[in-house]
Order: C-alpha cells, then structure tokens, then sequence
C-alpha cells in the first residue's frame, strides 16, 4: 500500500507543476504527505528512493531531514555533547526549549535550506524527520516558517501521522491545527 501511495506520489510531482498548482488556488506551494506513523523507518528508505526516480525523470530534488539539521547546528554551536550529557536528567520541556531557542526552525534551519535551494536550483524539496523533532520542532512551526521563508519553492512535509487538510494528528495521536499545508496525500486518494 505505501508503495502504491508513493508511487501515485511520484506520478503527481513528475506530471505537475506544484508551483503553478498551488498559486491557482491561492495557496503556498507547501505540501503535506501524510502516511502511518508505523511505517516511519520504511518511509524514510523510500523517500531516498523517490529522489533518486524524481532525479532519473529529470526533476531536481532536495531532501533534507530536519532532526539531522537541528542536530548538525547543535554540534556548530557546541550544545549537542552538553544536551546529551544533561537530558537524561533535565525535564524535556526544558530540554525541548533549549534545543528550540539554539536550532529555531526560522531562524536557523530554514537558512539552511534557502542556502541549499540557492546553490541547487530545484524543483521541490522534500521535507523528512518530523517524528523525530517532537516535542522541540511542531509541524505547525516548520508550516509557519515555510510560509515566511520560502514561498517560491515546493515543499512536501513527509509527515507520519494523518491530516484532514486542517487536523495533523502526529503519530496518530499529537493534535495541531493548520490549514495552510495542502492536503496531498487526500489528494492522491483518489489516483
């Protein structure tokens, strides 16, 4: 079934112009594709795989999971080892705070995928490793930072969970609210 999903997944973004999609119907280009949180350590595998088939078909793609970008600006600034060395005794909302206030998405990580999107022209960006942000990076946050930073670029948020096109349920259980994301993975029901 995820193969088929990711293969409706593949046709869609080769065929269609997300860009052009999105600003006709008066939307961002920021897409959310929303699989079963059981099947996180198999999507991941297989999103490597549809860059790589998107790649073959001609499209440019950059993939960037997120918790592997907080953590590469955690060891810039040298707060990784420290965190590793205070967490297990620290509760994890301070943790979740302190790794935010170092890594915010706006301010830290989305520069750095402007600065690859700038050097790698490309047509859409893959978006991964949300499971493993939560607590200290919500998807409504990434959602929000995108829509500031980067509004002329697709985006698919690979998100394990589901979403009705305004309720993320990360893990099937974490509730937040956006409307802002396109609902792909409903769209792609149908195909």
């Amino acid at each position: 079934m995820l193969m088929t999903n990711l293969d409706n997944l593949f046709n869609y973004i080769n065929s269609t112009n997300l860009l052009t999609t999105a600003r006709a119907g008066g939307q961002l280009p920021i897409y959310l594709y929303a699989y079963p949180a059981t099947q996180e350590d198999e999507m991941s595998d297989l999103i490597v795989g549809l860059k790589s088939r998107l790649t073959s078909a001609g499209k440019s793609v950059i993939h960037k999971d997120i918790f592997e970008m907080v953590v590469d600006i955690l060891e810039d600034n040298d707060e990784f080892t420290s965190l590793l060395i205070v967490e297990p005794e620290t509760p994890k909302w301070d943790v979740a705070d302190h790794i935010n206030a170092v890594a915010d998405f706006t301010d830290m990580v989305l520069p750095r995928i402007k600065e690859e999107i700038d050097l790698n022209s490309s047509s859409v960006v893959f978006l991964s490793g949300i499971a493993k942000c939560y607590p200290f990076l919500r998807t409504k946050g990434i959602i929000e930072g995108l829509e500031i930073g980067l509004s002329d670029t697709p985006v698919v948020l690979f998100f394990p969970g589901t979403y009705d096109g305004w309720t993320m349920l990360l893990f099937g259980t974490v509730h937040e609210h956006s409307y802002r994301a396109i609902n792909l993975s409903g769209q792609l029901d149908g195909k």
